[in-house]
């Protein structure tokens, strides 16, 4: 085997493994996502950040991945794999810092006024939403199936509201 095949196989793995990585970061930060006021803003933001500092580090690493690739004029997908890569780092990374970053600004224990549950599917996770009363508004809360089994109509729950430096604000289940 000669050297730059061995570099090619080693940049490779190295891409590879470091795809599986962060999308076992990616599947831990989205665990988080229901908490979130605004997840979809959340998500957006952050990609778009991700993206495009993946950009950035796609700038300095395709000289590295053009020397030792074995396609000098193909490189399409391995910077498709390191802008995944770097997204999903961002990802993880912004979530935690977010909520380490996030002070707890009040616990109250709240009426729950209606639950309702999405079954899973194709392409479609199942939800356990309850909502609560939140005197001047409604506030919607996913949980876990059993804890959604345990509550009624009428029950009350502790919630915490958790305020960002960020401006993603969040409500976390306290029980």
């Amino acid at each position: 085997m000669t050297k730059s095949k061995k570099n090619a196989i080693i940049l490779g793995l190295f891409i590879f493994s470091s795809l599986f990585v962060s999308l076992f970061l990616t599947i831990i930060a989205f665990q988080d996502i229901p908490k979130y006021n605004s997840p979809y803003i959340f998500t957006a933001t952050v990609s778009i950040i991700g993206i495009f500092l993946g950009y950035l580090v796609l700038k300095k690493v395709k000289p590295i991945i053009l020397r030792f690739s074995l396609k000098k004029n193909d490189d399409g997908t391995m910077s498709a794999l390191v802008l995944m890569i770097i997204t999903g780092i961002i990802f993880f990374a912004f979530n935690e810092l977010n909520i380490s970053l996030s002070q707890k600004t009040k616990c109250d224990s709240f009426y729950i006024t209606n639950k309702y549950r999405e079954e899973s599917g194709f392409r479609k996770p199942e939800i356990n939403t309850l909502v609560v009363d939140l005197i001047n508004k409604k506030e919607t809360v996913v949980s876990k199936h059993e804890f959604w089994l345990s509550k009624e109509i009428g029950d009350r729950i502790n919630l915490c509201f958790y305020e960002s430096f960020f401006g993603f604000n969040y409500i976390e289940i306290n029980e």
